[in-house]
């Protein structure tokens, strides 16, 4: 019985001194430098050839780089397959028409999906000022000094940041239409 207790005393011990503090369970993620949206133009149950819109619009700052991919579930074609966009800044919008074909040979038998995505260097100088100075939406301070730090060390590397939205479509005919 005392081996049993000193063990459970031990580990309690090394779990006590190998836990920080202070520690904290609260994570802050960085604000979308970009809103996307994809929006149906036709009807997917009706033809072979459905149109999308992709809308991309700048939040912050001034984003550079971008690069935009469309790509869909197995058994359809998604054109364009890429695009680019040199920079775009807060408030600017872009779209793109996007075409998806051989919806038809899947109708009645499943429900197919277009994602779209951007690759794009945000604005860090603009984005390290938000965040450092919104105390509303960052109010622990010890998280926002992580989530700056995060920041501040993709900015000394350039890296890139990736944001992909979807859109499904149902090949299978309703009532409704």
């Amino acid at each position: 019985m005392y081996k049993s207790f000193l063990t459970i005393f031990l580990v309690a011990v090394v779990v006590l001194i190998s836990t920080p503090l202070f520690s904290t369970q609260i994570l802050y993620i960085a604000p979308d430098g970009l809103t996307m949206k994809l929006s149906l133009q036709s009807d997917p149950a009706k033809q072979d050839l459905v149109l999308l819109t992709g809308n991309v619009e700048g939040n912050l700052g001034n984003i550079s780089s971008i690069t935009m991919q469309f790509f869909g579930s197995p058994g359809i074609t998604v054109e364009p397959a890429s695009a680019s966009i040199p920079r775009i800044s807060k408030g600017e919008a872009v779209k793109f028409e996007i075409r998806v074909k051989g919806l038809a040979e899947l109708s009645g038998k499943a429900t197919s999906w277009v994602k779209m995505r951007a690759d794009y260097v945000p604005d860090y100088k603009t984005l390290i000022e938000q965040v450092k100075n919104d105390e509303q939406e960052y109010p622990d301070q010890y998280a926002r000094q992580d989530l700056l730090q995060g920041i501040m060390e993709g900015q000394e590397k350039t890296e890139t940041i990736s944001q992909v939205i979807g859109y499904l479509l149902s090949t299978n005919e309703s009532k409704d239409r």
